[in-house]
C-alpha cells in the first residue's frame, strides 16, 4: 500500500500520464481553432468532405497488404 501511494507521487496515476501525453495534440488542436473560426459554413463543409476523403485513403492504404 505504502509503496503504490510512492509509486503514484513519482509517476502520477494513470490519468494523469494519459493526460500528460494527449496535452500536446490538444495544444495542436487549440491552435488550429482561428484558422478554423473564419471559414464558412460552406467552406467547413467543403474541408469536412477533404478530411473524409483522407480518411478514406488512410483506412485503405491500412488495408492493403504490403509486399
Amino acid at each position: 500500500m505504502f509503496f503504490d501511494k510512492i509509486l503514484t507521487k513519482i509517476f502520477g496515476t494513470a490519468n494523469e500520464r494519459l493526460i500528460k501525453r494527449l496535452m500536446p495534440i490538444v495544444n495542436q488542436i487549440s491552435a488550429m481553432e482561428p484558422e478554423i473560426k473564419k471559414l464558412s459554413d460552406e467552406e467547413l463543409r467543403a474541408k469536412t468532405a477533404a478530411f473524409k476523403t483522407r480518411i478514406q485513403a488512410r483506412l485503405e492504404a491500412s488495408r492493403t497488404p504490403t509486399r
